[in-house]
């Protein structure tokens, strides 16, 4: 008896992309740690710098910064300004909601 491959569900697909980028998140912060260390000791301790760092430095930097908007958008844990929207979700949840997706997926987009 042969077993048809399992088509992974929208659930296991997005844990796995979420998994994912926090692994490139914690890698990229590692290697810019590790960069950052070895050119500030090879600069002032044997007066050596590591050759391009800087450049390496900035595009790093922008890959790890560019992790955070899809990390935030998964745990829905954008940073948020609770004056109106207290009241506004208590009355309409379900809108604010969408409300809060839409806007997001705008600021994502321009970014993008």
């Amino acid at each position: 008896m042969r077993k048809e491959p399992m088509i992974p569900t929208a659930s296991a697909l997005r844990s796995r992309a979420v998994a994912a980028l926090e692994w490139l998140a914690f890698l990229l912060g590692a290697i810019l740690v590790g960069l950052t260390v070895w050119d500030v000791v090879g600069r002032y301790g044997f007066n050596r710098p590591l050759f391009g760092a800087t450049e390496m430095i900035q595009w790093i930097m922008g890959a790890f910064v560019f992790c955070g908007p899809g990390l935030a958008s998964a745990r829905d844990a954008h940073v948020a300004v609770d004056l109106i929207s207290p009241r506004l979700a208590r009355r309409f949840p379900r809108a604010m909601a969408w409300v809060i997706g839409l806007f997001t997926a705008a600021g994502l987009a321009v970014i993008a």
